[in-house]
């Protein structure tokens, strides 16, 4: 049985049996409450797995490495910032497109590529453009397969070559701020074909600033090929 939490964003905690991951730790970037998207209870894991350096992504990794032991998995251009603060052995900086195994935990990377966001302030528009390091990650445990992609806008070359095909569960950006929007996250899953899709990334929130993306049609293109389509709020367990 594989059990996974969701905190939002890119937030999640999965466990099967021993192992314990978090993926995205991050931090909440709502205007009053700036705290860590995991609660403090939940710091206990084996794996901090980061996709890419933003804030509300990777914040409070290193304080829950120190908390608990665990090793940061994150690209190979992080691993200095980590490395600074953590002992070396206990930071494994990737490359995008490789695969390797640590501890029986297989782990394949793939590229991504963090999108653009358009925001409006007082009547005026202003686009962001951040750059970053950014990973995809196939995650392979004992019983169960995982993809996450971070923050990412759907790759041209992913409709002839895309990630490893037909994982367990997808953890997909569906937002359309600086990642896929639905019509493109749709797409996405009928290249890949996993088992489950798990939206992430459509609520989203800076300082005042708020979005929510109508998240429906991929629902729609998970029923149509039979994929399940779990949608989870914040802080919700679910087994598989």
């Amino acid at each position: 049985m594989t059990h996974i939490q969701f905190f939002g964003y890119n937030a999640f905690k999965i466990q099967e049996d021993d192992l314990r991951i978090i993926i995205d730790p991050g931090r909440n970037l709502k205007w009053n409450k700036l705290n860590s998207l995991i609660p403090k209870q939940e710091w206990d894991v084996d794996y901090i797995f980061i996709t890419h350096e933003h804030d509300d992504h990777a914040d409070f990794a290193i304080k829950i490495a120190k908390h608990s032991d665990a090793k940061i998995i994150c690209h190979m251009n992080l691993q200095p910032k980590y490395s600074k603060k953590l002992p070396k052995d206990r930071v494994i900086g990737l490359n995008p497109d490789i695969k390797t195994t640590l501890n029986g935990l297989v782990i394949e990377t793939f590229s991504v590529l963090h999108g653009k966001a358009t925001i409006r302030i007082l009547k005026r528009k202003f686009t962001i453009s951040p750059k970053s390091s950014s990973l995809g990650f196939s995650i392979f445990l004992t019983e169960k397969s995982l993809m996450n992609l971070g923050d990412t806008i759907f790759l041209p070359e992913w409709k002839d070559n895309p990630p490893p095909k037909h994982p367990d569960i997808l953890m997909i950006p569906t937002g359309g701020q600086m990642t896929m929007d639905p019509i493109e996250a749709s797409e996405f899953v009928k290249v890949v074909k996993p088992k489950v899709v798990i939206p992430c990334h459509y609520r989203w929130h800076i300082l005042f600033y708020k979005r929510r993306s109508d998240i429906s049609l991929l629902r729609k293109t998970c029923e149509e090929n039979d994929i399940i389509f779990k949608e989870m709020i914040p802080r919700e367990k679910w087994e598989y």
